[in-house]
């Protein structure tokens, strides 16, 4: 398992850390009232790339959510000034006129055999909250009808860059069970997949949203 803080690959890298137990609560609370009656929920799939059927919206718990975020976005730009860059299109003497907020934000029901094609994100910062996870990488890779191929890609969250020789590499993320309670950030041009899994009949439920610019 990875370790939490700043992941270095190519010229960039992401943040992994925690979220409190009474924070995950919080968050808990609006996913279960959301997945007890899914046609109450507003569905967030006409925004989204993702070949899912159950993508929602998030209301009572983004200020929560929204904190975690800001906080994981400053530690990865004391890391890589990439807040710093992007304010770079500013004006210097405005730029202390702008920070960061949460601009979109939803929750992910995604069932085995669903899959989140190459994409990226719009505004500054993406993140992913890791709610249920339904199994363990180990025992997806022997569910996968790849089981005896080199690679092994099932289950897993994948980053895409181009590193140093100019050519496009891929970091995997083997986030499995043991992945809940776990936040990860990232800048949003950041192109990343999710391959489908096979070993469990139950949801793989992430939470992912958008930080944009404002003015203050």
């Amino acid at each position: 398992m990875l370790q939490d803080g700043f992941i270095g690959f190519g010229n960039g890298g992401i943040v992994l850390d925690n979220i409190s137990d009474f924070e995950f609560i919080t968050i808990s609370k609006e996913v279960e009232e959301i997945r007890k009656n899914f046609s109450k929920a507003d569905k967030a799939n006409k925004d989204l790339v993702g070949q899912l059927e159950q993508s929602y919206e998030l209301s009572t718990s983004r200020s929560v959510i929204e904190n975690n975020a800001v906080r994981l976005a400053e530690l990865h730009n004391q890391q890589t000034m990439h807040w710093h860059n992007t304010l770079a299109i500013i004006d210097r003497n405005e730029r202390s006129k702008y920070d960061i907020f949460l601009d979109s934000c939803w929750v992910n029901f995604q069932k085995k055999h669903e899959f989140q094609p190459m994409h990226d994100h719009s505004g500054v910062y993406s993140f992913i909250i890791f709610y249920d996870i339904p199994y363990n990488i180990e025992t997806e890779f022997k569910a996968s009808p790849g089981k005896e191929a080199r690679d092994k890609f099932n289950g897993l969250l994948n980053f895409h860059y181009v590193n140093y020789l100019g050519k496009v590499a891929t970091m995997a993320m083997p986030a499995d069970a043991q992945w809940k309670k776990k936040m990860l950030i990232f800048p949003a041009q950041l192109k990343h997949s999710v391959y489908p899994f096979y070993s469990s009949d139950n949801y793989r439920i992430t939470i992912s949203g958008n930080l944009s610019i404002r003015e203050k």
